[in-house]
């Protein structure tokens, strides 16, 4: 067993299991998503304060439910395939005392992502509340996304944008749109933009861009020479849920065919590693196993999974629930840099590739309040991905991200949403 303050890594019989602490995400509670403390169902008769009003709406649905449809006959084989091994990883995560980080709501002091050290997870004592109120009210004002698609209309030129590297403890700039944006530190920069500070990871680096508008990084990658080891995608899948969100917290949906048109080879050195996170939806998983896979030149290796436990040691859904289930989907895959896949995925296993990618992987956190925020897999990619050359520092991408991490290249129309101050400090 491996253990440190972030991650603990299991061996069991039928799998690996990744137990992440929850406190890496731990914030203010006045300013972001608390975790789950209790799961969105009831595991004790009579107890309805646990039962919410959605849960029980669907249980009357469930008795007059009509025959599972093909997609949904999918997801149940599926499932019934990976039970066993999620209910052994349960029990052994279970098994963790309480003092556990994973599952500690004590901890004041908190590994921050955005930077190397622990930060307060507490705000100012003598901040009114009413200010924290405004602070949160101008954050949820600042609508990333669309005002990257009003820069997508400017027209890009490699040779007037160049770059923004932060040069001081302080950066002041509006003009981080479509640029490559760089801390070189080993501290974290705070950089003013928008009437906002954003907190700067050390040795991180982004680009704040519309999906149209990747020439700034392909440039980038190819005047650097810059490859990419680890690639970790989190794309905007169109699913029922982002149906049901409130219209102000909604985002934009993109297609199989526009994710898969992203130029991913120009962005991979020769035997990279591929994560996407990807729904439930068997045919979603195969489509992407099946066609995006082959299109960007990778072979299909494994499927992890992300089991979502709240703070008091249960499932945040019952395992065997209908409607949603307690965990989600990795889809993991190599890049091949010679050679075609023809259209379809190969079987794994490869020789005399520079990582052991781990065929059975359970990735295991509390989650947050916040919708469709993943954990950052980090430090399990750093444990379970060892580079057999033994290279310390090896380049990872997030695309689609929201979050900048240390040593971490991200992208995204909304990868400065969790970096203001009001989060991150």
């Amino acid at each position: 067993m491996h253990s440190t303050e972030e991650l603990s890594i299991i061996k069991t019989d039928c799998c690996t299991v990744a137990l992440l602490s929850s406190t890496i995400h731990s914030i203010p509670p006045a300013c972001r998503g608390k975790p789950i403390l209790k799961p969105h169902f009831s595991s004790f008769e009579g107890d309805s304060e646990s039962v919410s009003s959605v849960a029980k709406k669907k249980a009357k649905v469930k008795k007059s439910r009509e025959p599972l449809n093909y997609g949904e006959c999918l997801m149940f084989e599926h499932h019934q395939r990976i039970r066993s091994k999620l209910q052994k990883c349960f029990e052994e995560v279970i098994k963790f005392p309480d003092s556990n980080p994973v599952f500690s709501t004590s901890t004041t002091t908190t590994a921050n992502p955005s930077t190397d050290k622990g930060v307060t997870a507490t705000c100012d004592k003598q901040e009114s509340s009413r200010e924290i109120k405004d602070q949160i009210f101008k954050f949820s004002s600042l609508d990333l996304a669309s005002i990257c698609d009003v820069n997508k209309l400017v027209l890009y030129s490699s040779v007037t944008d160049g770059r923004l590297l932060l040069k001081d403890a302080v950066v002041k700039c509006d003009d981080v749109f479509g640029r490559i944006v760089e801390n070189h530190f080993n501290d974290t920069v705070v950089l003013e933009a928008m009437q906002c500070r954003f907190h700067i990871p050390c040795r991180s680096s982004f680009l704040l861009s519309d999906i149209s508008k990747l020439d700034p990084l392909l440039d980038y990658c190819s005047q650097e020479a810059v490859t990419f080891d680890i690639v970790l995608l989190d794309p905007p899948w169109d699913n029922r849920s982002l149906k049901r969100l409130k219209k102000k917290t909604r985002y934009s949906s993109l297609s199989l065919f526009d994710i898969s048109a992203i130029p991913l080879p120009s962005l991979l050195s020769d035997d990279a590693i591929v994560i996407v996170w990807v729904t439930n939806r068997r045919s979603l998983v195969e489509r992407v196993r099946d066609f995006s896979f082959p299109k960007w030149n990778v072979e299909f290796i494994t499927e992890w999974q992300w089991l979502k436990v709240a703070l008091n040691k249960e499932m945040v859904f019952e395992l065997d629930s209908i409607h949603r289930k307690p965990y989600e989907t990795l889809v993991v895959g190599r890049y091949r840099q010679k050679g075609s896949l023809g259209g379809k995925a190969l079987s794994p296993p490869v020789l005399h590739s520079r990582f052991d990618i781990p065929a059975n992987l359970v990735i295991c956190s509390v989650p947050t309040s916040i919708h469709s925020q993943k954990p950052h897999i980090g430090p399990v990619i750093k444990h379970c991905l060892m580079d057999k050359t033994k290279h310390k520092d090896l380049k990872c991408l997030e695309l689609f991200a929201r979050n900048l991490y240390p040593g971490w290249m991200s992208w995204g129309n909304e990868v400065l949403k969790f970096q203001q101050m009001q989060y991150t400090h």
